[in-house]
């Protein structure tokens, strides 16, 4: 038994190389509103693919009794359960149950579902005269949680800041647009 379970462990996998979007938010109004979700099938195999929430509880089946040759498997996931309501917010992963290859796989990455918008403050603007060569405006901000600032000025995007931590931050405009 050592033996056949040690081969087991050494026996390439029958799907590999996931690649998922990590974080939906299916209310956005955004391309965020749904996740992809792919994998590498090495052979011709018969699929059953769930999604499952932290307690492997099944939200909803993306496929059931899906034939498949080698290649990238494709899905979409709009962050909705089998009843169509919205799943609750947290971490949700992928099973795969392969018929051929007589195996059920937990694929270990996450995907995020996040339906509520970040908190953020506008702590202060302070100004710089361009003639002056300074630095034009600066906005300090407070984010709850990671945020990448955009400022628009009417409907035009005039500034995209970098992702930045949880907590205080700020965004300097150079007049540019």
């Amino acid at each position: 038994m050592f033996t056949w379970t040690e081969k087991l462990k050494l026996a390439p996998s029958v799907i590999t190389a996931p690649h998922f979007d990590r974080w939906l938010s299916p209310a956005c109004g955004c391309r965020r509103e749904t996740a992809r979700l792919s994998f590498l099938v090495r052979r011709v195999e018969r699929l059953d693919v769930a999604v499952v929430d932290v307690d492997d509880r099944v939200v909803t089946t993306l496929a059931a009794g899906l034939e498949r040759r080698p290649g990238r498997v494709e899905f979409e996931w709009n962050g909705r359960d089998a009843s169509d309501r919205i799943a609750p917010d947290g971490a949700y992963r992928l099973r795969i149950r392969l018929e051929r290859a007589g195996r059920t796989i937990l694929v270990p990455t996450e995907v995020h579902l996040d339906t509520r918008p970040p908190v953020v403050r506008l702590l202060g603007v302070s100004a710089t005269s361009f003639s002056l060569g300074g630095d034009g405006i600066t906005f300090r901000y407070a984010a709850n949680e990671p945020a990448k600032p955009i400022l628009l000025l009417g409907d035009r995007v005039a500034l995209r800041g970098r992702l930045r931590a949880a907590g205080r931050a700020k965004l300097q405009w150079q007049g540019e647009l």
